[in-house]
């Protein structure tokens, strides 16, 4: 995932990308989950896309990637609004809970964690990061199998993890894929996690210790399982 992202091609995507702004269900949603002036990480935050306009609107924002173009760029672009996000070259797996906690934390890269054993322990991670009416919100979709071939071989990878465990490291659902986006080197690949099923996402989330819902805008709205809910 590092290695494809770093390519020069998708850097200069996501920096385009990021002169977009929030798309309309964002402008909705963070104003409505969290309040004037809350703490939000970014976990994911390419260059900025997201961070930057967040901060203007009053929030406290950090964002962490795991590349480092990407925060370069993203640093460059929080100058040139004058606002101040604290950006972290970081991956998802190597957050830790001695932070100060967050009201909201938005997770765009759910599907780059390999293994459901990482996946859910990243959504632990990210429980012990937030306020008591923290919510996490998670852009984590599902795409029912498109043909035979793909079914065969999830089919077969289930049927080799039961027989040998974690010995067969690849899961029914892990794929490569070679375009990101019209920019792509397809020599470069990257892994991805498709869903096939909503449950499967409520499968990890629950076993981290949270509940979540899918909201009308889309992503997943997260909550520790004894938080009480915003009204």
């Amino acid at each position: 995932v590092i290695e494809k992202y770093s390519c020069p091609g998708e850097v200069a995507q996501q920096i385009k990308l990021s002169r977009g702004g929030l798309e309309e269900w964002e402008k909705d949603l963070f104003p409505r989950l969290v309040p004037p002036g809350g703490r939000l990480l970014i976990v994911g935050c390419s260059a900025g896309r997201e961070a930057v306009p967040l901060a203007m609107q009053g929030f406290r924002v950090v964002g962490i990637d795991p590349i480092p173009p990407l925060i370069e760029a993203a640093r460059c672009h929080a100058q040139a609004h004058g606002v101040e996000v604290i950006f972290e070259v970081k991956a998802a797996g190597d957050l830790d809970g001695s932070r100060e906690p967050f009201d909201a934390i938005l997770c765009s890269c759910y599907e780059h964690i390999p293994t459901q054993r990482q996946r859910v322990e990243v959504l632990r991670t990210l429980r012990r990061l937030l306020t008591p009416r923290g919510v996490i919100i998670l852009t984590a979709g599902w795409c029912r199998n498109d043909g035979l071939r793909l079914a065969m071989v999830d089919g077969l990878r289930q049927r080799l993890r039961r027989l040998l465990g974690d010995r067969f490291a690849t899961e029914p659902g892990d794929r490569v894929v070679r375009h990101l986006s019209l920019a792509s080197d397809a020599r470069v690949p990257c892994f991805y996690h498709s869903f096939q099923r909503p449950e499967e996402i409520r499968q990890e989330i629950e076993a981290a210790g949270l509940s979540g819902e899918t909201d009308p805008e889309g992503p997943w709205i997260i909550r520790p399982d004894n938080s009480p809910r915003q009204r």
